[in-house]
């Protein structure tokens, strides 16, 4: 500036004069990036705002930011969690994605979710059925897992498997068959308990211990998956549970399909279910049915191990005699 005569002044720091032939300090005005009033001295313009020059300082629009020394309005960016291509046309950021700032937008894993308004890789989250760590890949659930989402991936309670990947919940994981659920108090998880003897569950369901059929049982078999496992119970016999009928008079059924008859000259009442039941038949005596034999002459038997002697001066015909009948007193 030139107050007049051979004098020649420069302006001051980040003031120029915007025409030639200013006679003032107050010609040099602010240049852009600055402001104050004319002949400053003139201030940085601050980060969130522009400075086109002179005394003039305007803020960045809504959402958006810039840095220190701005001097025009196109220097304001959408700020991070927001996304646009001009100060006028910041979005918030949608869901499923992050935006770091002016056009910066990116999206989430496609098995991840953010919430809108994010700003960072990590916003990002696997969905459940998936897990990873927050900003990264997402990996489908394998099988015999469940993933509530994140990064969490858990192991199903003992003796139960999923039927396929990608399990959100533990609800997914079933019992294998031959056990069964039993949820805890609050009924928040389960775990997985042997199929109790004399029933059968049939697993990879919801369903509890199914009791057998009437006279079967699992002949003390814990984990039956099936009906088919439920066998005719002692002292009847079938091919299959539906069919078992009591144990036949002279037989005895330890169960399942089994029929076996007595040992000779032994017998045993319907239902019996061991050759224990099995006692030797009137006429013949014995400890056990295998030791069966004839009551000799001049004895008589009922059964059983009974052997009784005809009384004095009487005899019997013959062996096998079953009764005191057949005791006939001797000649004379």
């Amino acid at each position: 500036w030139c107050p007049g005569g051979n004098v020649e002044y420069d302006c001051p720091a980040h003031t120029g004069t915007p025409v030639q032939g200013q006679d003032s300090v107050e010609g040099c005005i602010c240049n852009s990036g600055f402001w104050g009033l004319p002949g400053g001295p003139c201030a940085q313009c601050p980060a969130g705002s522009w400075c086109p020059g002179n005394h003039t300082m305007h803020e960045c629009p809504l959402h958006t930011f810039s840095v220190a020394q701005s001097g025009s309005r196109s220097t304001c960016q959408c700020i991070a969690g927001f996304v646009g291509s001009s100060p006028d046309t910041c979005a918030i950021c949608p869901e499923n994605y992050f935006c770091r700032g002016h056009v910066d937008v990116q999206a989430c894993d496609p098995n991840a979710h953010s919430p809108p308004q994010s700003v960072q890789a990590v916003a990002c989250q696997c969905n459940a059925g998936f897990f990873g760590p927050d900003g990264s890949q997402c990996t489908k659930c394998p099988l015999n897992a469940w993933c509530p989402g994140g990064e969490e991936k858990y192991t199903c309670t003992l003796n139960s498997i999923t039927l396929t990947t990608g399990a959100a919940t533990p609800a997914l994981c079933k019992c294998l068959p031959g056990f069964f659920q039993v949820y805890n108090v609050n009924h928040s998880d389960f775990t997985c308990q042997a199929c109790p003897v004399d029933s059968w569950c049939q697993g990879l369901t919801t369903q509890g211990p199914v009791q057998c059929p009437l006279h079967t049982d699992t002949q003390m078999r814990l984990q039956r998956t099936n009906v088919s496992d439920c066998k005719c119970s002692e002292g009847w016999f079938g091919a299959t549970p539906s069919t078992c009928v009591a144990c036949l008079d002279g037989y005895t059924c330890p169960g399942g399909n089994v029929l076996s008859a007595c040992p000779p000259n032994s017998f045993a009442a319907s239902g019996s279910s061991s050759v224990q039941d099995c006692k030797c038949v009137a006429g013949y005596y014995g400890a056990t049915a295998n030791e069966c034999r004839a009551a000799p002459v001049g004895f008589f038997s009922s059964g059983g191990n009974h052997l009784a002697q005809c009384p004095v001066n009487s005899n019997t015909t013959g062996a096998g005699s079953d009764s005191l009948l057949y005791c006939v007193c001797d000649p004379g």
